[in-house]
């Protein structure tokens, strides 16, 4: 039975799954017009083009064999999962499904594992999920109970035409045993039929809708199918069309809707047309190893000169180049206009020409030149008995500025089918980093962890890598259970001598499994990260020596406090971040908004200093600690000067004769006073091509010219920093 559900398993990928994968790689949605002829599109070659649907026949015989497998014996718990589902203004919400879905954590197959062995798992821990998923009704009172469950964690969602529903904050772990209060909101669901210009119905599209004000470049984005039609909005003016096409090249006529809540809307039909925009064509020489590109488009001036290297920073537009249809791509989300259009393999730019866009997509073809060998160096990673990594391998070619401590490059490699790797040299450093510029590779295996080398460029640079046996990292948190904290918990490790050390979140029990990551001094941090406040602050870091093979941890959550920040009088709508101080923990922070209450509340915190910035009427910036201080009144520190950190002894601040320890005291003549005076006046000289700084040092006044068009433009590397102060 197994051999026979694998065989069955087989036909159904290539048929089904990787012929759905393939038409769903296209190019970014695009904007509508009305209905036009479609230009055409290049056919893929003809043993590239998709595999046939699943035959009737082989379904129903894996539909036999997928259910003459044994059902999952499943521990189940014997406390359930009870909650209210209400509205914001706390009204209780009846006859809405709640589904419970978790997934099985179990260990996967080897990298060595047999295709036979690989299907087992993936069929088993389908059954698992569907024999441990429960549902249940909201009654009259919005409550809910859900039981029948196992003992893992759970997500949770609703299933209505009227409401969309989503777990209340704090987003803790859900297990059984556990209460959840889930919030309701109301929603809009249209029936909508996708038409292709023919009057037939596409296999799939996308239906995208944007609010009035919205940038419409990126709109919400919702799959649609001939058996998927729904399409759930909030109440209130939206925009909706359709995209579809192999390549998205059709859109329809945006539809204004106005939505209304517990209405039943008529059903929407969207009929899809061609549009401005490009419709390529990428030739790529035979044998030359490109796998992944893009193409972008600039739109210029009727004058505005042609520069290819534009296209990596400022281009306005992209989409997938499909390689499974002859290198075809689209760009539709244009006006009419002149654009440079190219193509590009991470930051390389391969082609590129320049058209002219009218009312319909135009026709370009962009042919790829063969690569010059100097261009790139060929990379061989080996495990540690001399084989190949494996594919799961990442490599990258970086450039390093000793003195400056600056990077640049991130040019990703792409594998050959001998496999070694093809790394190109991105663009050389500046002459002012040049000097001492050195060449990097990174290479980061999920097999063997990362790895950092140098390495010498030459006419046909070849480099061997031998990665280390890895270490892997077995944490243990304890007091994490109970804590409060849970599900909002992140673990990492990270090598002192850099590279990638992986993550992960800890589960009931607070244990974590990290790695691999290089052997060697390595730091663990315990973080409290959640996204949605804005907060990712490091509660606890430890040193490590990780030694090849598993390394146990055991860290023990630390106590955490509340900060409460008491603003100014009818202070709303204003932002308050909270930096951590403490270098030991590295960089941290937290941020809140005020509502009008006069308070915000930071909780979550380890002891430690804090600096407060709060933005808005009331600006400015204040020290605190935790927990010494659980409640501060907000008092902004009053700055009269900037001093000078000097990070670079041959950075542009060092350069231009600045000091570290500098006080600037005025600029172009006028004395710093204020924290907003200072900003402004900062702010002019960034665009003034000489302004004079007056710097205080050693008792004694000082006058240096600041290069501030040079500082601008450095971002962030200018070896060094200005930072408010009082003297």
């Amino acid at each position: 039975m197994g051999r026979q559900l694998a065989l069955l398993l087989v036909v159904f990928a290539a048929g089904g799954a990787i012929g759905y994968m393939v038409r769903s790689m296209t190019g970014d949605p695009v904007e509508t017009v009305g209905p036009a002829a479609r230009a055409p599109v290049a056919p893929a070659p003809a043993d590239e083009r998709p595999l046939p649907e699943l035959p009737r026949e082989v379904a129903r015989d894996l539909s036999v064999a997928v259910a003459a497998l044994p059902s999952p014996s499943l521990d189940r718990s014997p406390e359930s999962i009870r909650g209210a589902l209400r509205t914001a203004e706390g009204d209780p919400v009846p006859g809405v499904k709640i589904v419970a879905r978790t997934s099985s954590d179990g260990e996967r197959p080897k990298d060595d594992a047999s295709f036979e062995e690989e299907v087992r798992d993936y069929v088993k821990r389908r059954a698992f999920e569907r024999a441990a998923r429960a549902e249940a009704i909201t009654g009259s009172d919005g409550l809910f109970i859900l039981t029948g469950l196992v003992d893992a964690k759970y997500q949770l969602s609703g299933e209505s035409d009227d409401w969309g529903v989503s777990v209340k904050p704090p987003h803790r772990e859900i297990r059984p045993g556990v209460e959840v209060q889930l919030l309701a909101t109301p929603v809009v669901t249209l029936d909508v039929t996708v038409l292709l210009p023919d009057d037939t119905e596409p296999k799939s599209a996308t239906v995208a809708s944007a609010s009035p004000g919205a940038d419409r470049r990126y709109p919400n984005r919702i799959p649609w199918r001939p058996g998927q039609r729904k399409v759930r909005l909030p109440p209130g003016t939206w925009s909706v069309w359709a995209t579809g096409g192999d390549l998205l090249e059709f859109a329809s006529a945006k539809q204004e809707l106005t939505l209304v809540a517990g209405e039943r809307r008529p059903p929407l039909v969207l009929r899809l047309g061609d549009q401005p925009g490009i419709l390529g064509t990428v030739a790529i020489p035979e044998g030359e190893p490109i796998m992944q590109i893009m193409a972008t488009a600039l739109k210029l001036g009727a004058q505005e000169a042609a520069e290819p290297k534009r296209l990596v920073q400022e281009a306005t537009s992209r989409a997938s180049v499909r390689m499974d249809r002859g290198g075809a791509f689209a760009i539709t989300e244009v006006e009419p206009g002149r654009y440079l259009v190219g193509v590009l393999e991470s930051n390389r730019i391969l082609a590129h020409a320049v058209v002219d866009v009218a009312d319909r997509l135009v026709p370009v073809t962009l042919s790829v030149p063969a690569a010059d060998r100097s261009e790139y160096a060929v990379v061989w990673v080996e495990g540690p008995d001399g084989k190949a990594a494996g594919e799961q391998t990442f490599v990258s070619v970086n450039w390093r500025s000793l003195s400056r401590g600056g990077w640049g490059g991130g040019q990703g490699a792409t594998r050959q089918a001998d496999g070694s790797y093809r790394a190109y040299f991105p663009e050389a450093p500046k002459p002012e980093e040049a000097s001492d510029a050195v060449w990097v590779l990174m290479v980061n295996s999920q097999k063997f962890g990362s790895r950092t080398m140098e390495f010498a460029r030459a006419e046909a640079t070849i480099v061997r890598v031998r990665m280390e046996e890895p270490a892997f990292v077995e944490v243990t948190l304890e007091g994490y259970a109970g804590s409060g904290c849970e599900g909002c918990v992140d673990l990492n490790v990270t090598p002192k001598e850099g590279g990638s050390g992986g993550g992960g979140k800890p589960d009931g029990d607070g244990r974590c499994r990290m790695g691999p990551v290089a052997p060697g001094a390595a730091a663990v941090q315990v973080m409290v990260s959640e996204p949605r406040k804005g907060r990712h602050m490091v509660v606890l870091r430890q040193e490590v020596d990780l030694v090849p093979g598993t390394n146990s941890v055991s860290l023990r959550m630390p106590p955490l406090y509340e900060l409460t920040v008491v603003l100014p009088d009818d202070t709303v709508n204003t932002n308050v971040m909270l930096m951590g101080l403490d270098a030991e923990r590295g960089a941290t922070s937290s941020w809140a908004r005020s509502d009008g209450s006069g308070k915000v509340l930071f909780d979550r915190l380890p002891a430690g200093r804090y600096r407060l910035t709060v933005s808005g009427r009331e600006s400015g910036t204040m020290e605190v600690a935790v927990p010494a201080q659980s409640v501060v009144r907000f008092e902004a520190m009053v700055f009269d000067c900037f001093v000078v950190r000097i990070t670079d002894a041959a950075g542009l601040l060092a350069r231009a004769g600045f000091a570290e320890g500098d006080l600037v005291t005025a600029i172009d003549g006028t004395e710093l006073t204020a924290q907003r005076q200072m900003n402004a006046l900062f702010s002019a000289a960034m665009v003034k091509e000489k302004s004079e700084f007056t710097v205080l040092r050693g008792g004694r006044l000082l006058t240096i010219a600041f290069p501030g068009p040079e500082y601008e433009k450095s971002r962030g590397k200018a070896g060094g920093t200005l930072e408010p102060a009082r003297r």
